[in-house]
């Protein structure tokens, strides 16, 4: 009789022997006694077919062999497994093996129809995703055509088939074009490491060319030479380069994360460290500016309360600290024969100590303003403050008496002191050379005596005029002041002074003032 070739299908779930006349003949997964020594598989109508080969048999007497199928199966794995509740499925079938291969390929058309727009697009979309920073409009192109050949499928599949098969043709060629171009180019990549998964997916897309084709042009189907499901194996290749990438950028996200939580680590230590050193900051200058409004009103208490009023002298006085309370000092004494005696001072450095040095001095300057002799005023205030033991701290002074239409005058390391000549309408510059208060025993300051006319006026200064500097680090300089002085002396004391000091803010042109500037003006009246 005619030889009929016959096919077998099955559709379980655990593991299958199958015997004809008692030889093996298929084997799927391992049978086992228990859930640990099964090995269970799934196993469907598609994509397998499988053919079977009889051996001769003897005939019977209508001419018929006989054989006998034999089908041993285990299902541990829906009993006690994780599949555990499954209902049992075991479906076999022999039959026409060109029926079954049909079937197949039928089933094979609807799945691709219905997964493969979707899977293909997806995967599209993916892999612009990953080279370009915003999506091509040609995808949005192939989105409408998939939708379009979806329909005409599902309304007539036999015609729209092989155009369906030419758009995922054309897609899958996309695919490999960006993969290839990207390379070839060397392409920024969008995400670091996302060309492991671009060569992931060109296994997927290699099959799902081959496969296409076999379905387009009918060519032999390589299931049917080898036992391999390539197409499973590439969708495999894809979900693994998936997995690798992702652990990759998953060990690089841990990798920075650890790396800023170092950073934020430090940063709050070095923020700590910063704010314990601002509060450190400003408690010293808390500290520091109660330390200067206390120098401040010491100073400022060392100073008369009063201008002495004569008929024989106009006198007006200003003092202007610097940013920090400095230690200029200016004092005056009027004794019982109608003289007066004067001192203006400049003590070494800032705040506290040149606060307690202008105390020193006022002390030793109201206890010795009787002696008759200025230079010997400062010498024995030197040894005095000598003796005190002030180490670094010394005081520059002017000692003058008036009397009579006559000045004496003795300095300790003071600017020169101007005097206005009325009749001459000229300046004259007293140049006395001393070293500063408290530096030296028995020094031998100079002592210069000076008639005065009516008209003529007298300027006593600290060295913070003289030396004052401008916004381009200009110093004003003693002869400049000579030359404002000879402009203004004419004026009354007081604005005398308003005029030198409307000078210095000329000069300074908005240049902080660094020492402190003092003018004391006697005129002769």
């Amino acid at each position: 009789m005619q030889q009929v070739p016959l096919g077998l299908k099955l559709h379980f779930v655990g593991a299958v022997e199958i015997y004809i006349d008692g030889r093996l003949v298929h084997k799927y997964g391992k049978i086992g006694k228990n859930v640990d020594e099964e090995k269970a598989v799934f196993v469907f109508e598609y994509p397998e077919v499988s053919v079977f080969d009889f051996l001769p048999a003897p005939l019977d007497s209508k001419g018929y062999s006989t054989h006998l199928i034999a089908i041993r199966t285990s299902t541990f794995i829906i009993h006690d497994g994780i599949l555990k509740g499954l209902s049992p499925i075991f479906k076999f079938e022999i039959g026409s093996i060109e029926e079954f291969r049909t079937e197949a390929h039928d089933i094979s058309r609807l799945a691709s129809i219905h997964l493969g727009v979707l899977t293909l697009l997806a995967f599209l979309r993916f892999t612009y995703f990953l080279v370009y920073k915003q999506l091509p409009k040609i995808f949005f192109l192939f989105s409408f055509l998939g939708a379009a050949l979806y329909i005409w499928f599902l309304i007539k599949p036999i015609a729209a088939w092989d155009y369906v098969t030419i758009l995922f043709m054309i897609i899958i060629f996309e695919m490999l074009r960006v993969i290839i171009t990207s390379r070839i180019r060397k392409t920024v990549l969008i995400y670091e490491h996302s060309w492991i998964i671009l060569f992931g997916l060109l296994p997927f897309a290699i099959s799902s060319i081959y496969k296409a084709l076999v379905v387009l042009v009918d060519i032999p189907e390589l299931w049917n030479f080898i036992s391999f499901p390539y197409t499973y194996y590439s969708l495999l290749a894809v979900l693994f380069s998936m997995s690798v990438f992702l652990a990759r950028n998953f060990a690089k996200t841990n990798k920075d994360l650890e790396y800023r939580l170092e950073q934020v680590k430090s940063l709050s230590e070095k923020t700590l460290h910063q704010e314990l050193e601002k509060a450190k900051l400003e408690s010293e200058n808390k500290r520091k500016t109660k330390e200067l409004e206390e120098a401040r009103q010491l100073q400022l208490s060392m100073l008369p309360k009063s201008i002495p009023v004569s008929s024989k002298y106009e006198i007006a006085v200003y003092m202007q600290t610097a940013t920090e309370v400095g230690g200029d000092y200016y004092d005056f004494v009027v004794h019982n024969n109608d003289s007066l005696t004067i001192a203006v001072g400049d003590a070494t450095g800032h705040g506290m100590q040149a606060g307690t040095m202008v105390a020193a001095s006022k002390s030793l300057f109201k206890s010795k303003a009787d002696i008759e002799d200025p230079a010997t005023i400062l010498k024995e205030s030197s040894n005095a403050l000598k003796e005190m033991g002030f180490s670094l701290m010394l005081m520059a002074m002017t000692v003058a008496k008036l009397k009579d239409n006559k000045i004496s005058l003795s300095s300790a390391g003071m600017p020169f002191t101007l005097i206005f000549r009325n009749d001459s309408k000229s300046v004259e510059e007293i140049i006395l050379e001393g070293m500063p208060l408290g530096s030296l025993i028995d020094f031998p300051y100079q002592l210069k005596e000076i008639q005065l006319s009516k008209g003529d006026t007298i300027l006593f200064m600290s060295d913070g005029f003289p030396e004052l500097f401008n916004s381009n680090s200009e110093i004003l300089g003693y002869e400049k002041v000579a030359e404002i002085f000879n402009d203004v002396a004419n004026e009354p004391a007081a604005i005398v002074i308003q005029k030198l000091l409307d000078s210095a803010k000329d000069w300074a042109k908005g240049h902080p003032q660094e020492d402190d500037i003092t003018f004391l003006v006697i005129k002769v009246t």
